[in-house]
Parts: C-alpha cells; sequence; structure tokens
C-alpha cells in the first residue's frame, strides 16, 4: 500500500464523532514513522439503514484525489459524503 489508512467508524453517533476521535486517541501518530502519508477516514454506520450513511476524509485527502470520485451515490441516485482538509 502507498498510504496508512486509519478509519474510524461509529454507530448511529455521526461521522464528525468518528473524526474527533481519530484527533483524540491520536491514532495517526502510530503510523508516522512508516514514513507514508497517512489518510484519515471518519465513518458513520446506520443501524436503521444498515449502511455507511455519512463519512469524511479528515486528513489525505490530496493524496487520494487521482485515485477517488468524492461522493458515494446512493440506491436512489442521492450522493453523501465530503471531506475537510
Amino acid at each position: 500500500s502507498f498510504c496508512e489508512d486509519v478509519y474510524e467508524i461509529k454507530l448511529d453517533k455521526g461521522n464528525k464523532k468518528a473524526a474527533e476521535q481519530i484527533d483524540l486517541k491520536q491514532y495517526d501518530e502510530r503510523f508516522a514513522l512508516s514514513g507514508k502519508p497517512i489518510v484519515n477516514v471518519g465513518v458513520n454506520f446506520s443501524s436503521k439503514t444498515r449502511n455507511i450513511t455519512a463519512w469524511m476524509i479528515i486528513q489525505g485527502l490530496e493524496i487520494l484525489l487521482p485515485y477517488i470520485s468524492i461522493g458515494l451515490q446512493n440506491r436512489d441516485g442521492t450522493r453523501n459524503g465530503y471531506w475537510q482538509n
């Protein structure tokens, strides 16, 4: 892998809470010595829909842009997901 991925997934608490925990617990610092770029992603999983309902890339978007398209398309055609640098 060309980068280290840090995911925090929350059940019914929101992607912002997941992002806050990555920062609070400093999960990304565990990978700092790898020398690879680090990508932090906060995710919310809904128990009602049993699906990812929101996500955000907190750090590392510039690394992923050539490889991904931002926004997930739902079955009804709507899109969700966003990033924050």
